[in-house]
């Protein structure tokens, strides 16, 4: 999902628990509402869309 693109983009490796924590914290208080709003405003067709394919893969 957003949060572990954000987490994990470039390629990033943690090498403790508290550094990965640390960068989820920052990167959860990073997304906007207007983020999560668009997100909000496509799950019915990303629920359409799985009910097409019967529960299987969709592009989301």
């Amino acid at each position: 999902g957003i949060l572990a693109r954000r987490v994990y983009k470039n390629g990033a490796q943690y090498n403790t628990v508290q550094d990965l924590k640390a960068d989820v914290i920052q990167e959860w208080d990073s997304i906007s509402v207007a983020e999560l709003q668009k997100l909000v405003a496509s799950m019915p067709n990303r629920m359409f869309k799985i009910i097409q394919n019967n529960g299987g893969e969709t592009r989301y």
